[in-house]
Protein backbone atom coordinates (compact mmCIF):
# COMPACT_ATOMS: atom_id res chain seq x y z
CA UNK A 1 0.00 0.00 0.00
CA UNK A 2 1.04 3.86 -0.27
CA UNK A 3 3.09 5.36 2.68
CA UNK A 4 4.42 8.26 3.30
CA UNK A 5 7.63 8.97 4.91
CA UNK A 6 10.38 11.44 6.69
CA UNK A 7 13.82 11.13 7.05
CA UNK A 8 16.87 13.03 8.96
CA UNK A 9 20.51 11.95 9.45
CA UNK A 10 19.78 9.47 6.12
CA UNK A 11 19.85 5.90 6.51
CA UNK A 12 17.38 3.46 4.81
CA UNK A 13 15.61 0.99 7.06
CA UNK A 14 16.03 -2.54 7.46
CA UNK A 15 12.37 -3.83 8.14
CA UNK A 16 13.56 -6.79 10.08
CA UNK A 17 13.80 -4.17 12.74
CA UNK A 18 10.47 -1.35 13.53
CA UNK A 19 9.11 0.96 16.00
CA UNK A 20 5.18 0.44 15.81
CA UNK A 21 3.28 2.94 17.19
CA UNK A 22 -0.46 1.45 17.53
CA UNK A 23 -3.61 3.66 18.77
CA UNK A 24 -6.52 1.57 19.48
CA UNK A 25 -9.68 2.69 20.67
CA UNK A 26 -8.85 2.64 24.42
CA UNK A 27 -5.27 2.16 24.38
CA UNK A 28 -2.10 3.89 22.13
CA UNK A 29 0.80 0.91 22.01
CA UNK A 30 4.21 1.76 21.73
CA UNK A 31 5.62 -1.83 20.14
CA UNK A 32 9.31 -2.84 19.18
CA UNK A 33 9.49 -5.54 16.29
CA UNK A 34 12.84 -7.29 16.53
CA UNK A 35 14.04 -9.70 14.10
CA UNK A 36 10.29 -9.48 12.38
CA UNK A 37 9.12 -10.52 15.38
CA UNK A 38 7.27 -8.90 18.17
CA UNK A 39 9.36 -7.90 21.52
CA UNK A 40 6.37 -8.02 23.65
CA UNK A 41 8.46 -7.63 27.17
CA UNK A 42 9.87 -4.24 25.69
CA UNK A 43 6.31 -2.71 24.54
CA UNK A 44 4.51 -0.39 26.22
CA UNK A 45 0.81 0.94 26.83
CA UNK A 46 -0.40 4.21 27.10
CA UNK A 47 -4.12 4.49 28.25
CA UNK A 48 -5.72 6.62 25.72
CA UNK A 49 -7.04 6.18 22.64
CA UNK A 50 -10.17 7.10 20.47
CA UNK A 51 -12.48 6.83 22.77
CA UNK A 52 -10.54 9.72 24.80
CA UNK A 53 -10.35 12.17 21.89
CA UNK A 54 -14.12 11.73 21.23
CA UNK A 55 -14.93 12.83 24.45
CA UNK A 56 -12.65 15.49 25.23
CA UNK A 57 -13.91 17.14 21.88
CA UNK A 58 -17.56 16.21 23.06
CA UNK A 59 -16.66 17.80 26.17
CA UNK A 60 -15.03 21.19 24.54
CA UNK A 61 -18.10 21.67 22.17
CA UNK A 62 -20.73 20.97 25.07
CA UNK A 63 -19.32 23.40 27.17
CA UNK A 64 -18.27 25.91 24.04
CA UNK A 65 -22.33 25.57 22.91
CA UNK A 66 -24.53 25.07 25.94
CA UNK A 67 -27.63 25.91 23.37
CA UNK A 68 -26.87 22.95 22.07
CA UNK A 69 -26.55 20.09 24.46
CA UNK A 70 -28.82 17.99 23.06
CA UNK A 71 -27.91 18.40 19.60
CA UNK A 72 -24.07 17.68 19.67
CA UNK A 73 -23.66 13.94 19.75
CA UNK A 74 -20.49 11.91 20.40
CA UNK A 75 -21.09 11.10 16.44
CA UNK A 76 -20.50 14.45 15.46
CA UNK A 77 -17.56 14.85 17.73
CA UNK A 78 -16.23 12.17 16.66
CA UNK A 79 -16.28 13.20 13.06
CA UNK A 80 -15.04 16.25 14.17
CA UNK A 81 -11.70 14.74 15.35
CA UNK A 82 -10.82 12.78 12.69
CA UNK A 83 -11.57 15.38 9.70
CA UNK A 84 -10.93 18.26 10.93
CA UNK A 85 -7.93 17.92 13.88
CA UNK A 86 -4.39 18.08 13.11
CA UNK A 87 -1.06 17.76 15.44
CA UNK A 88 0.57 20.94 16.12
CA UNK A 89 4.23 21.04 15.07
CA UNK A 90 4.85 23.48 18.39
CA UNK A 91 2.08 23.32 20.83
CA UNK A 92 2.72 26.55 23.13
CA UNK A 93 3.46 28.28 19.73
CA UNK A 94 0.35 27.56 18.38
CA UNK A 95 -1.96 28.23 21.34
CA UNK A 96 -0.81 31.77 21.00
CA UNK A 97 -1.54 32.03 17.50
CA UNK A 98 -5.21 30.78 18.30
CA UNK A 99 -5.26 33.46 20.93
CA UNK A 100 -4.67 36.55 17.70
CA UNK A 101 -8.31 37.57 16.26
CA UNK A 102 -6.82 37.51 12.82
CA UNK A 103 -5.19 34.17 13.00
CA UNK A 104 -8.32 32.99 14.69
CA UNK A 105 -11.04 34.22 11.79
CA UNK A 106 -8.76 32.73 9.56
CA UNK A 107 -8.16 29.59 10.26
CA UNK A 108 -12.01 28.51 12.71
CA UNK A 109 -14.14 26.51 10.62
CA UNK A 110 -18.00 26.36 11.32
CA UNK A 111 -19.88 23.51 11.30
CA UNK A 112 -23.54 23.65 10.40
CA UNK A 113 -26.26 21.13 12.47
CA UNK A 114 -29.32 20.34 10.73
CA UNK A 115 -31.87 22.51 11.92
CA UNK A 116 -35.87 23.87 10.07
CA UNK A 117 -35.95 27.66 9.11
CA UNK A 118 -39.97 28.62 9.55
CA UNK A 119 -40.71 31.45 7.55
CA UNK A 120 -43.80 33.07 9.04
CA UNK A 121 -46.58 33.85 6.40
CA UNK A 122 -48.76 37.03 6.21
CA UNK A 123 -51.03 35.64 8.91
CA UNK A 124 -49.03 34.68 11.11
CA UNK A 125 -47.33 37.85 11.25
CA UNK A 126 -50.47 39.90 12.06
CA UNK A 127 -51.28 37.26 14.30
CA UNK A 128 -48.19 37.42 16.04
CA UNK A 129 -48.15 41.54 16.38
CA UNK A 130 -51.87 41.38 17.18
CA UNK A 131 -50.46 38.92 20.11
CA UNK A 132 -47.81 41.14 21.29
CA UNK A 133 -50.20 44.32 21.36
CA UNK A 134 -52.31 41.78 23.55
CA UNK A 135 -49.53 40.89 25.81
CA UNK A 136 -48.61 44.88 26.01
CA UNK A 137 -52.37 45.30 26.65
CA UNK A 138 -52.48 42.46 29.65
CA UNK A 139 -49.07 44.18 31.48
CA UNK A 140 -50.20 47.24 31.56
CA UNK A 141 -53.61 46.07 33.44
CA UNK A 142 -51.50 44.05 35.57
CA UNK A 143 -49.49 47.10 36.23
CA UNK A 144 -52.65 48.89 37.00
CA UNK A 145 -53.94 46.60 39.14
CA UNK A 146 -50.95 46.44 41.11
CA UNK A 147 -51.02 50.26 41.41
CA UNK A 148 -54.89 49.68 42.85
CA UNK A 149 -53.75 47.08 45.22
CA UNK A 150 -50.93 49.80 46.57
CA UNK A 151 -53.20 52.49 46.86
CA UNK A 152 -55.51 50.33 49.04
CA UNK A 153 -52.58 49.15 51.01
CA UNK A 154 -51.42 52.55 51.76
CA UNK A 155 -54.75 54.09 52.34
CA UNK A 156 -55.12 51.08 54.84
CA UNK A 157 -52.38 52.07 56.93
CA UNK A 158 -53.40 55.45 56.97
CA UNK A 159 -56.72 54.61 58.24
CA UNK A 160 -54.51 52.12 60.95
CA UNK A 161 -52.12 55.41 61.75
CA UNK A 162 -55.28 57.50 62.39
CA UNK A 163 -56.85 55.21 64.94
CA UNK A 164 -53.75 54.95 66.95
CA UNK A 165 -53.77 58.53 66.94
CA UNK A 166 -57.22 58.78 67.87
CA UNK A 167 -55.78 56.88 71.34
CA UNK A 168 -53.86 59.33 72.89
CA UNK A 169 -56.99 60.78 74.21
CA UNK A 170 -57.21 57.15 75.75
CA UNK A 171 -55.45 55.22 78.06
CA UNK A 172 -51.66 56.49 78.21
CA UNK A 173 -50.12 52.83 78.08
CA UNK A 174 -52.07 51.57 75.17
CA UNK A 175 -51.29 54.64 72.96
CA UNK A 176 -47.71 53.95 73.71
CA UNK A 177 -47.61 50.41 72.49
CA UNK A 178 -49.19 51.79 69.28
CA UNK A 179 -46.57 54.46 68.74
CA UNK A 180 -44.05 51.49 69.79
CA UNK A 181 -45.62 49.56 67.09
CA UNK A 182 -45.47 52.31 64.03
CA UNK A 183 -42.14 53.13 65.13
CA UNK A 184 -42.43 56.50 66.47
CA UNK A 185 -41.55 58.65 69.49
CA UNK A 186 -44.88 60.68 70.47
CA UNK A 187 -47.93 61.91 69.12
CA UNK A 188 -46.41 64.87 66.66
CA UNK A 189 -43.97 61.95 64.68
CA UNK A 190 -47.07 60.20 64.19
CA UNK A 191 -49.22 62.99 62.90
CA UNK A 192 -46.00 63.90 60.57
CA UNK A 193 -46.34 60.37 59.23
CA UNK A 194 -49.83 60.98 58.61
CA UNK A 195 -49.83 64.04 57.11
CA UNK A 196 -46.94 62.38 54.37
CA UNK A 197 -49.12 59.21 53.46
CA UNK A 198 -51.75 61.59 53.10
CA UNK A 199 -50.16 63.58 50.39
CA UNK A 200 -48.61 60.40 49.32
CA UNK A 201 -52.26 59.05 48.86
CA UNK A 202 -53.40 61.80 46.82
CA UNK A 203 -50.48 61.91 44.47
CA UNK A 204 -51.25 57.87 43.63
CA UNK A 205 -54.60 58.31 42.97
CA UNK A 206 -53.88 61.45 40.48
CA UNK A 207 -51.57 59.48 38.89
CA UNK A 208 -53.90 56.28 38.91
CA UNK A 209 -56.64 58.38 36.89
CA UNK A 210 -53.91 59.88 34.76
CA UNK A 211 -54.84 63.50 36.21
CA UNK A 212 -51.90 65.85 36.45
CA UNK A 213 -51.13 67.71 39.59
CA UNK A 214 -51.91 71.31 39.54
CA UNK A 215 -49.26 73.99 40.77
CA UNK A 216 -51.62 76.28 42.35
CA UNK A 217 -50.25 79.02 44.40
CA UNK A 218 -51.14 78.53 47.98
CA UNK A 219 -51.68 80.64 50.76
CA UNK A 220 -48.15 81.89 52.75
CA UNK A 221 -47.74 79.48 55.84
CA UNK A 222 -47.84 81.75 58.91
CA UNK A 223 -45.23 80.81 61.35
CA UNK A 224 -46.31 78.95 64.77
CA UNK A 225 -46.67 80.69 67.28
CA UNK A 226 -43.82 79.85 70.07
CA UNK A 227 -42.44 81.25 73.25
CA UNK A 228 -38.97 82.25 72.26
CA UNK A 229 -38.17 82.43 75.95
CA UNK A 230 -39.11 79.10 76.41
CA UNK A 231 -37.03 77.58 73.91
CA UNK A 232 -33.84 78.70 75.17
CA UNK A 233 -34.41 78.14 78.69
CA UNK A 234 -31.99 74.93 79.91
CA UNK A 235 -34.29 72.18 80.35
CA UNK A 236 -32.78 71.76 83.98
CA UNK A 237 -34.86 74.68 85.05
CA UNK A 238 -38.48 73.17 83.65
CA UNK A 239 -40.68 71.04 84.56
CA UNK A 240 -42.44 68.11 82.81
CA UNK A 241 -44.87 69.96 81.68
CA UNK A 242 -42.96 72.52 79.99
CA UNK A 243 -40.32 70.18 78.70
CA UNK A 244 -43.58 68.65 76.84
CA UNK A 245 -44.26 72.21 75.29
CA UNK A 246 -40.69 72.83 74.57
CA UNK A 247 -40.54 69.88 72.60
CA UNK A 248 -43.46 70.80 70.34
CA UNK A 249 -43.04 74.26 70.16
CA UNK A 250 -39.39 73.31 69.04
CA UNK A 251 -41.20 70.79 66.84
CA UNK A 252 -43.49 73.47 65.00
CA UNK A 253 -40.75 75.83 64.51
CA UNK A 254 -38.66 73.23 62.55
CA UNK A 255 -41.02 71.88 60.41
CA UNK A 256 -42.55 75.26 59.78
CA UNK A 257 -38.72 76.57 58.80
CA UNK A 258 -38.01 73.68 56.74
CA UNK A 259 -41.52 73.84 54.64
CA UNK A 260 -40.29 77.36 53.95
CA UNK A 261 -37.14 76.22 52.61
CA UNK A 262 -38.63 73.63 50.65
CA UNK A 263 -40.64 76.16 49.01
CA UNK A 264 -38.11 78.71 48.70
CA UNK A 265 -36.10 75.84 46.94
CA UNK A 266 -39.12 75.02 44.72
CA UNK A 267 -39.81 78.38 43.99
CA UNK A 268 -36.37 78.87 42.78
CA UNK A 269 -36.61 75.75 40.80
CA UNK A 270 -39.34 76.47 39.02
CA UNK A 271 -37.86 80.09 38.20
CA UNK A 272 -34.78 78.51 36.49
CA UNK A 273 -36.99 75.66 34.71
CA UNK A 274 -38.77 78.68 33.07
CA UNK A 275 -35.46 80.99 32.32
CA UNK A 276 -34.35 77.67 30.91
CA UNK A 277 -37.17 77.23 28.89
CA UNK A 278 -36.82 80.67 27.17
CA UNK A 279 -33.15 80.51 26.55
CA UNK A 280 -33.79 76.90 24.84
CA UNK A 281 -36.23 78.78 22.60
CA UNK A 282 -34.37 81.64 21.99
CA UNK A 283 -31.78 79.14 21.30
CA UNK A 284 -33.78 76.93 18.78
CA UNK A 285 -34.72 80.64 16.88
CA UNK A 286 -30.92 81.50 16.64
CA UNK A 287 -29.20 78.23 16.02
CA UNK A 288 -31.95 75.37 14.94
CA UNK A 289 -29.10 72.94 13.61
CA UNK A 290 -27.10 73.19 17.30
CA UNK A 291 -30.06 73.30 18.89
CA UNK A 292 -31.22 69.85 17.59
CA UNK A 293 -27.42 68.46 17.78
CA UNK A 294 -27.88 68.82 21.69
CA UNK A 295 -31.29 67.23 21.75
CA UNK A 296 -30.08 64.12 20.41
CA UNK A 297 -26.64 64.50 22.80
CA UNK A 298 -28.98 64.58 25.20
CA UNK A 299 -31.46 61.86 24.35
CA UNK A 300 -28.28 59.53 23.77
CA UNK A 301 -27.09 60.62 27.45
CA UNK A 302 -30.68 60.03 28.92
CA UNK A 303 -30.72 56.42 27.23
CA UNK A 304 -26.90 55.65 28.61
CA UNK A 305 -28.16 56.55 32.05
CA UNK A 306 -31.33 54.15 31.72
CA UNK A 307 -29.38 51.24 30.38
CA UNK A 308 -27.02 51.52 33.11
CA UNK A 309 -30.09 52.01 35.65
CA UNK A 310 -31.30 48.83 34.05
CA UNK A 311 -28.01 46.97 34.38
CA UNK A 312 -27.71 48.46 38.31
CA UNK A 313 -31.52 46.84 38.76
CA UNK A 314 -30.62 43.47 37.56
CA UNK A 315 -27.88 43.27 39.41
CA UNK A 316 -29.18 44.09 42.73
CA UNK A 317 -32.27 42.21 42.02
CA UNK A 318 -30.09 39.18 41.63
CA UNK A 319 -29.03 37.57 44.89
CA UNK A 320 -26.12 36.30 43.39
CA UNK A 321 -24.43 38.81 42.03
CA UNK A 322 -21.98 40.29 43.71
CA UNK A 323 -23.38 44.14 43.83
CA UNK A 324 -25.92 43.06 45.86
CA UNK A 325 -24.16 41.02 48.46
CA UNK A 326 -21.93 43.37 48.84
CA UNK A 327 -24.68 46.10 49.25
CA UNK A 328 -26.48 43.19 51.94
CA UNK A 329 -23.11 42.76 54.04
CA UNK A 330 -22.82 47.01 54.17
CA UNK A 331 -26.38 46.99 55.45
CA UNK A 332 -25.53 44.47 58.05
CA UNK A 333 -22.29 46.33 59.27
CA UNK A 334 -24.00 49.14 59.50
CA UNK A 335 -26.98 47.57 61.66
CA UNK A 336 -24.12 46.14 63.95
CA UNK A 337 -22.66 49.58 64.62
CA UNK A 338 -25.57 51.55 65.39
CA UNK A 339 -26.37 48.39 68.11
CA UNK A 340 -22.70 48.96 69.27
CA UNK A 341 -23.67 52.72 70.00
CA UNK A 342 -21.83 53.89 66.87
CA UNK A 343 -17.95 52.48 68.00
CA UNK A 344 -15.98 51.13 65.15
CA UNK A 345 -15.90 47.26 65.19
CA UNK A 346 -12.53 45.90 65.71
CA UNK A 347 -10.59 43.54 63.19
CA UNK A 348 -11.26 40.75 65.16
CA UNK A 349 -15.03 41.36 65.21
CA UNK A 350 -15.83 42.50 61.46
CA UNK A 351 -14.08 38.89 61.34
CA UNK A 352 -16.35 37.02 63.32
CA UNK A 353 -19.43 38.73 62.17
CA UNK A 354 -18.31 38.09 58.76
CA UNK A 355 -18.18 34.38 59.84
CA UNK A 356 -21.49 34.28 61.67
CA UNK A 357 -23.57 36.56 59.23
CA UNK A 358 -26.23 34.53 57.89
CA UNK A 359 -28.35 37.77 56.59
CA UNK A 360 -30.07 36.92 52.98
CA UNK A 361 -30.34 33.51 53.92
CA UNK A 362 -34.21 33.77 54.00
CA UNK A 363 -36.70 34.96 51.89
CA UNK A 364 -37.85 37.74 54.64
CA UNK A 365 -34.24 38.92 54.66
CA UNK A 366 -34.45 39.95 50.76
CA UNK A 367 -38.15 41.49 51.50
CA UNK A 368 -36.48 43.88 54.06
CA UNK A 369 -33.98 44.61 51.86
CA UNK A 370 -35.65 45.69 48.99
CA UNK A 371 -38.31 47.90 51.42
CA UNK A 372 -34.39 49.74 52.42
CA UNK A 373 -33.72 49.99 48.60
CA UNK A 374 -36.74 51.48 47.85
CA UNK A 375 -38.70 52.67 51.09
CA UNK A 376 -41.53 54.83 49.29
CA UNK A 377 -42.03 52.56 46.75
CA UNK A 378 -41.09 55.72 43.89
CA UNK A 379 -38.00 56.60 42.44
CA UNK A 380 -38.50 60.36 41.81
CA UNK A 381 -35.04 60.65 39.82
CA UNK A 382 -36.19 57.98 37.65
CA UNK A 383 -39.79 59.34 37.08
CA UNK A 384 -37.76 62.76 36.07
CA UNK A 385 -35.18 61.68 33.58
CA UNK A 386 -37.91 59.73 32.17
CA UNK A 387 -40.44 62.55 31.52
CA UNK A 388 -37.10 64.59 30.47
CA UNK A 389 -36.15 61.21 27.88
CA UNK A 390 -40.14 61.80 26.69
CA UNK A 391 -40.11 65.54 26.21
CA UNK A 392 -37.01 65.44 24.45
CA UNK A 393 -38.30 62.74 22.19
CA UNK A 394 -41.61 65.03 21.44
CA UNK A 395 -39.14 68.04 20.87
CA UNK A 396 -37.27 65.97 18.10
CA UNK A 397 -40.41 64.99 16.18
CA UNK A 398 -41.80 68.13 16.05
CA UNK A 399 -38.84 70.11 14.96
CA UNK A 400 -36.65 67.11 13.49
CA UNK A 401 -37.91 66.17 10.44
CA UNK A 402 -35.18 63.30 10.15
CA UNK A 403 -35.98 61.99 12.85
CA UNK A 404 -38.10 59.49 12.43
CA UNK A 405 -36.51 58.05 9.59
CA UNK A 406 -33.05 58.22 12.04
CA UNK A 407 -35.46 55.54 14.37
CA UNK A 408 -36.46 53.43 11.49
CA UNK A 409 -32.96 52.88 10.44
CA UNK A 410 -31.30 52.18 13.72
CA UNK A 411 -34.19 49.42 14.10
CA UNK A 412 -33.14 48.04 10.99
CA UNK A 413 -29.74 47.84 11.58
CA UNK A 414 -30.73 46.22 14.94
CA UNK A 415 -32.90 43.59 13.37
CA UNK A 416 -29.57 43.14 10.67
CA UNK A 417 -27.61 42.31 14.25
CA UNK A 418 -29.75 39.37 15.04
CA UNK A 419 -28.36 35.98 13.78
CA UNK A 420 -30.48 34.03 11.25
CA UNK A 421 -31.64 31.16 12.07
CA UNK A 422 -28.86 29.01 9.99
CA UNK A 423 -26.12 30.99 12.40
CA UNK A 424 -28.06 30.17 15.41
CA UNK A 425 -27.39 26.10 14.46
CA UNK A 426 -23.43 26.67 14.06
CA UNK A 427 -20.66 25.22 16.02
CA UNK A 428 -17.45 26.93 15.38
CA UNK A 429 -14.07 24.85 15.76
CA UNK A 430 -11.32 26.68 16.36
CA UNK A 431 -8.44 25.66 19.17
CA UNK A 432 -10.35 22.30 19.81
CA UNK A 433 -8.43 21.19 16.40
CA UNK A 434 -5.07 21.13 18.11
CA UNK A 435 -6.04 20.50 21.40
CA UNK A 436 -7.70 17.07 20.83
CA UNK A 437 -4.63 15.78 19.30
CA UNK A 438 -1.97 16.84 21.86
CA UNK A 439 -3.07 14.27 24.26
CA UNK A 440 -0.98 11.72 22.67
CA UNK A 441 1.72 13.62 24.23
CA UNK A 442 0.16 15.23 27.33
CA UNK A 443 -2.73 12.51 28.87
CA UNK A 444 -2.51 14.62 31.87
CA UNK A 445 -4.99 16.88 30.29
CA UNK A 446 -7.78 14.20 30.46
CA UNK A 447 -6.79 13.29 33.72
CA UNK A 448 -4.71 9.89 32.59
CA UNK A 449 -1.31 9.93 34.96
CA UNK A 450 0.94 8.20 32.22
CA UNK A 451 3.96 9.77 29.79
CA UNK A 452 3.21 10.87 26.94
CA UNK A 453 4.44 9.47 23.54
CA UNK A 454 7.46 10.67 23.08
CA UNK A 455 8.62 10.03 26.51
CA UNK A 456 6.99 6.12 26.13
CA UNK A 457 9.06 6.03 23.01
CA UNK A 458 12.38 6.84 24.73
CA UNK A 459 11.49 4.25 27.75
CA UNK A 460 11.14 1.64 25.15
CA UNK A 461 14.47 3.05 23.40
CA UNK A 462 16.56 2.52 26.81
CA UNK A 463 15.95 -1.47 26.81
CA UNK A 464 18.16 -1.94 23.65
CA UNK A 465 21.96 -1.66 22.72
CA UNK A 466 22.87 1.41 20.32
CA UNK A 467 22.73 -0.69 17.53
CA UNK A 468 19.89 -2.20 17.71
CA UNK A 469 18.08 1.27 18.86
CA UNK A 470 19.42 3.16 15.54
CA UNK A 471 17.55 0.04 13.34
CA UNK A 472 14.80 0.46 15.31
CA UNK A 473 14.35 4.46 14.55
CA UNK A 474 15.14 3.86 10.94
CA UNK A 475 11.31 2.31 10.96
CA UNK A 476 8.90 4.64 12.81
CA UNK A 477 5.32 3.10 11.84
CA UNK A 478 2.24 4.85 12.60
CA UNK A 479 -1.16 3.00 12.68
CA UNK A 480 -4.59 3.47 13.72
CA UNK A 481 -6.93 6.05 13.99
CA UNK A 482 -4.97 9.09 14.72
CA UNK A 483 -2.45 8.13 12.70
CA UNK A 484 -4.76 10.09 10.07
CA UNK A 485 -4.15 13.05 11.63
CA UNK A 486 -2.63 15.82 10.01
CA UNK A 487 1.54 16.67 10.49
CA UNK A 488 1.39 13.74 12.86
CA UNK A 489 4.58 12.40 11.41
CA UNK A 490 6.02 15.05 11.33
CA UNK A 491 5.58 16.13 14.78
CA UNK A 492 6.57 12.58 16.01
CA UNK A 493 9.56 13.47 14.05
CA UNK A 494 11.04 16.86 15.76
CA UNK A 495 9.88 15.74 18.95
CA UNK A 496 12.40 12.19 18.60
CA UNK A 497 14.76 14.67 16.78
CA UNK A 498 15.08 16.92 19.93
CA UNK A 499 16.40 14.24 22.12
CA UNK A 500 18.50 11.60 20.05
CA UNK A 501 21.72 12.29 19.32
CA UNK A 502 22.95 14.00 16.35
CA UNK A 503 22.61 12.20 13.32
CA UNK A 504 21.34 9.65 14.31
CA UNK A 505 19.09 7.98 11.40
CA UNK A 506 15.23 8.49 11.86
CA UNK A 507 12.43 7.60 9.55
CA UNK A 508 9.07 8.23 10.22
CA UNK A 509 6.00 7.19 8.32
CA UNK A 510 2.37 6.20 8.73
CA UNK A 511 -0.07 3.26 7.18
CA UNK A 512 -1.72 4.30 3.62
CA UNK A 513 -5.27 3.84 5.24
Amino acid sequence: GRSSSSSSGGGGGDFGHALALCSGHTATHVLPIVDGRMDLQNARRINLGGRHTSHFMYSLLRLKHPQHMHTLSLARAQRAVHLHSYAALAYREELRLWAQPAYLAQHRLVYQLPFVEHTLSAEEAEAQRLNKLKQGERLREQNRRKREQDLANLRDELVRRKHAYDMRHGPKRAFKEALASWGVRDDEELAQTIDALEVKSARRQNKLDGVEEEAAPKEEPQPPEVDEELLVTPDERLTEEQMKLKRRQRFLKTMFEYRQKARIEREGNRVQEEQRKREEEERKRSDLTGWLAELHQRRKDLAAKREKREYLKSQLADRKSRLSQLRMRMIVHQLDEQAKGGRRMRDKDADRLHEQDTFGMDDDDWAIYRQISNPTGEDSEEEAEEAEYTHVEALLRENDAEFDALLEQKERLALANVPTAAELHQVVLDVERIRVPELLFEPHQVGVDQCGLLETIELVLRNYPDSVRRQLLGNVFLTGAHASFRNLEERVRRDLVSVLPVGTPLRVFSAAD
